[in-house]
């Protein structure tokens, strides 16, 4: 049993190992779903959300990881901001905005090369920490797990800073 999967210090620590192992990858990809199934506000700061590395045991062609991307963000999101690198593929990216504008959903997109790791903050009120890009997820040994507290405030002030400061892309700014 993992320490950090048990009771510390009064409070929980979740910690989920992804292997990519055949038996456990449905399970391990429904996973990080679980996690932001309710959310109505998604923040995702992942700088290769709109990247795809070439084919992989779970991704074999760049359609399989947008339709993926696509399909991770809960029907319940009404507002989503996605922090990612400059000069994303412009292919998963249109195509990823135009299913997500179709479903009434107020997107706004930050461009930075300020972050490393990827969050998934719901309702600025939680976090989750996924150790791979979404286009390694469950293809090689990753953790995903929750961001106390004090972290997450933190994290969010950092964000802030990078709104302020960065290249930011309104939904209606992006076209074709």
């Amino acid at each position: 049993v993992c320490p950090l999967s048990q009771e510390s210090n009064q409070r929980s620590i979740v910690l989920k190992l992804l292997t990519g192992l055949p038996d456990r990858i449905k399970s391990e990809r429904k996973y990080l779903e679980k996690q932001i199934s309710a959310a109505k506000k998604l923040i995702i700061v992942d700088p290769y959300f709109f990247s795809w590395g070439g084919p992989n045991r779970i991704f074999d062609k760049e359609s399989k990881y947008t339709d993926f991307i696509i399909n991770l963000i809960p029907k319940s999101v009404s507002d989503l901001e996605i922090f990612h690198l400059p000069h994303p593929n412009t292919r998963i990216k249109y195509k990823f905005h135009k299913m997500i504008r179709s479903r009434q959903i107020k997107v706004h997109y930050l461009e930075t090369n300020e972050i490393h790791d990827r969050v998934f903050i719901i309702d600025d009120e939680q976090a989750v920490l996924v150790g791979t890009s979404l286009g390694g997820y469950g293809n090689k040994l990753a953790f995903v797990l929750s961001i106390p507290k004090e972290d997450l405030e933190n994290f969010t002030k950092e964000l802030e800073r990078i709104r302020l400061t960065g290249r930011s892309i309104a939904s209606g700014e992006l076209s074709r």
